[in-house]
């Protein structure tokens, strides 16, 4: 089972994921960026290759838009989404920098792997290249826990108190009972009951 590590289209996962990988081991900042270009399968580039999004839905299909936005924000989550954020300058001066094609090879394995090749350029003059076979949540690649709970703040905090917030986060990770589960199996039992 994939858990989305990101707040937009799965095709987009592995170039983020990527991106992430060569963060981790080169000094690529949004301010450092000449180019990027990102080679992945079919639908990477038929479905994602939206450099001008003029709506949140159509910037969650945009690889331009998560590039950018990821860069800026460190992140592709809900908060990416936001009005406010969707016409951040930082974010909308990124999106031409970002251009994507599609790779045979790379397409040969989809839907098997769903890779992202990645080669960042800097202004420096130097080049950047990682080639991501897996995409985070996927079950070859997944979430630790810690990435499944910070995750989890990010998303419930808006709709939980902070005592709810951490009272659900006890149960799910050290109960082997779910909250509602007796009022669930209660109410299976009597749809069962009513069958007979």
């Amino acid at each position: 089972m994939t858990v989305k590590n990101h707040g937009c289209c799965g095709h987009i996962f592995p170039a983020l994921d990527g991106l992430k990988a060569l963060q981790a081991s080169a000094p690529i900042t949004a301010e450092s960026i000449e180019s990027i270009h990102i080679e992945g399968y079919g639908a990477t580039y038929s479905m994602c290759n939206r450099p001008s999004p003029s709506s949140a839905q159509e910037a969650r299909f945009s690889i331009q838009y998560c590039i950018a936005a990821y860069l800026v924000l460190g992140k592709v989550r809900l908060q990416a989404f936001e009005p406010p954020v969707l016409e951040d300058a930082r974010i909308r001066a990124l999106m031409p920098k970002v251009s994507v094609a599609e790779r045979a090879d790379i397409a040969a394995r989809y839907p098997r792997q769903r890779m992202a090749n990645i080669r960042v350029t800097t202004t420096d003059g130097n080049t950047y290249q990682h080639l991501q076979k897996t995409r985070k949540g996927d079950p070859e690649d997944p979430m630790t826990d810690t990435e499944l709970l910070e995750k989890y703040q990010e998303l419930a905090s808006g709709s939980l108190s902070p005592s709810a917030l951490q009272s659900l986060r006890e149960v799910v990770m050290s109960s082997n009972e779910l909250p509602g589960s007796v009022v669930l199996l209660g109410l299976l039992n009597s749809v069962k009951s009513d069958r007979q």
